[in-house]
Order: C-alpha cells, then structure tokens, then sequence
C-alpha cells in the first residue's frame, strides 16, 4: 500500500475558528498570520476535502495521514484556547473520507494524558508533536506523561517543525522552513537519541 504520513488538510469548522480570532495563528479570509512568519496566501485548493480526496487517488494512495500544522502554534494557545481549535480538527480529521487519517495532536501548555488516550481511542494513528517541544532533555520530560500514553497505545510519534521564531525584517519568506524548521528537527533528533529514546525505548 503506498501511504503518504505528512499531508495538511483543515476541516471547515477549524478553518472558521481560525478566521474568528483576532491574535496569531489567525486567518484573514485565505491569508494565514503566524508570530513568527511573514503573512501567507493559502491556496483554497489545498483544503478542499473533495478536490484533496480526488488527487490522493490519482497518486494511488491506499494511506494519507493529515496533521494539524504545528508552526500554527496551537499546542502552546492556553488550553481554553487550544482545546476547541484541537476538537475542531480531529473531528474533522476523523471524519474525512478514506484514504485520509490523523495524526493526534495535544496541547502542550498542561499536557492532559487522558485526553490524548481518548482521542487516540477514537482512530488517530499516532501523535503528532512540535519539534519544538522536544529539543532537549526538559522538553522530552515535560512531554513524558502523553508519550507513556502512546507507547501504551502501541501507536508512533510524528515530530513535525514547530513555530518559527520571529524572523529578521529582512529576512527572505523562504527563511523559517529552511532555517529554523531544519535546526528544530536536527536538535530534537539527537534529543531524542540522548534523552527519548533511555525513557521510552519502544517508542
């Protein structure tokens, strides 16, 4: 079966809660505000469920894995902020039609262990977490109660580039995937080896 484990695609209700905030990660109509980025132009297209599900068959996807887009910064929002905007797009996320399934998400500001064994519960094929999260050993420890979750579950670990600092003014747009991305994931990496991997070796 050929599978593709890193797509983004953002049900509706998440993408309307994303327009009826007014600080970052916000949505402008189709234009995407972060802290640490420069405005973007989202192109419609990219989460269209119809359009999307059509081009994973003509790739011949048996697996399409869609997560939530941690630069957005929504593991770190306050839980009372972060938790509608994380149910609004695992519902969502679950709810698409094959071949597309989710990569949980938790939020990070109180790890909630329980949660993320609910929503794993509900189909999620493993967590996704920011690299950010886990660049050293204080990070792998505070993460720590959501991965003995998962490795209890059985189910893997995704780590994905996490927000970007604020980037120079003079900074190329380019900047963040191609800087800041790489050393988050080149530094949780060998986190992982150092610190991860001792705590949870059947992770």
């Amino acid at each position: 079966m050929l599978a593709d484990v890193h797509q983004h695609l953002w049900p509706p209700a998440f993408t309307e809660l994303l327009r009826a905030r007014t600080a970052a990660p916000y949505l402008d109509g189709w234009t995407l505000h972060l802290r640490g980025e420069p405005p973007y132009a989202v192109d419609p297209a990219d989460h269209d469920i119809a359009a999307r599900t059509a081009l994973a068959h003509t790739d011949g996807l048996g697996l399409a894995l869609v997560s939530l887009s941690s630069p957005l910064g929504i593991e770190y929002l306050p839980p009372a902020e972060a938790g509608p905007l994380l149910a609004a797009f695992h519902d969502g996320a679950l709810a698409l039609p094959a071949p597309f399934g989710v990569w949980a998400s938790a939020g990070l500001v109180a790890p909630d262990p329980e949660a993320l064994a609910r929503t794993l519960d509900q189909g999620c094929a493993g967590l996704q977490l920011p690299a950010t999260a886990l660049l050293d050993e204080a990070g792998w420890a505070h993460c720590a109660p959501l991965l003995d979750t998962l490795a209890r579950a059985g189910k893997p670990l995704f780590v994905h580039p996490g927000a970007a600092p604020p980037s120079d003014p003079g900074a190329p747009p380019w900047w963040p995937a191609l800087v800041p991305y790489v050393q988050q994931l080149h530094a949780s990496w060998f986190a992982f080896r150092a610190f991860g991997r001792p705590r949870h070796p059947r992770l």
